[in-house]
């Protein structure tokens, strides 16, 4: 549903959960710029760590072992960073 697209090419339904998140997530932070920027390094964080996880399991399922234990330990790395 969240792929299907207007004439422009637009999906429409994403652009409106988007638009729904976004406001939700200023209203968690009462507006206030520098709670919005924590909320921005914490999906910024989570999105790099959740890439590093999605390229480990992708190379291992490609048989690159090597690879996938780079991207694993990577993660492993980033969530010990977190703490």
């Amino acid at each position: 549903m969240l792929g299907r697209t207007n004439r422009h090419h637009t999906p429409y339904w994403s652009v409106v959960v988007y638009l729904a998140a976004a406001a939700l997530i200023i209203v968690a932070a009462a507006g206030q710029e520098q709670e919005l920027v924590l909320f921005y390094a914490v999906a910024v964080f989570v999105s790099f760590l959740v890439g590093l996880v999605a390229m480990a399991r992708f190379a291992r399922r490609e048989d690159k072992t090597a690879l996938a234990w780079v991207n694993g330990l990577a993660a492993v790395a980033a969530a010990l960073l977190w703490r």
